[in-house]
Parts: C-alpha cells; sequence; structure tokens
C-alpha cells in the first residue's frame, strides 16, 4: 500500500517516513 502525502512541511515529511520505514520493519539511521 502507497500511500502519498503532500504535505508543506519538509520535516513532517522525514517524520512520516520514518514511522513509515518503522512499520515496515527497516531501521532508519540518522
Amino acid at each position: 500500500m502507497t500511500t502519498i502525502l503532500v504535505v508543506d512541511d519538509n520535516e513532517k515529511i522525514v517524520e512520516v517516513l520514518a514511522e513509515y520505514l518503522r512499520a515496515d520493519g527497516y531501521s532508519a539511521s540518522t
């Protein structure tokens, strides 16, 4: 399932991506 989010805040996108990757089983290295 691919969710396309249009967010004005770039940081919010990164935050959402981090949560998405976590839920997907990936490790997010900052």
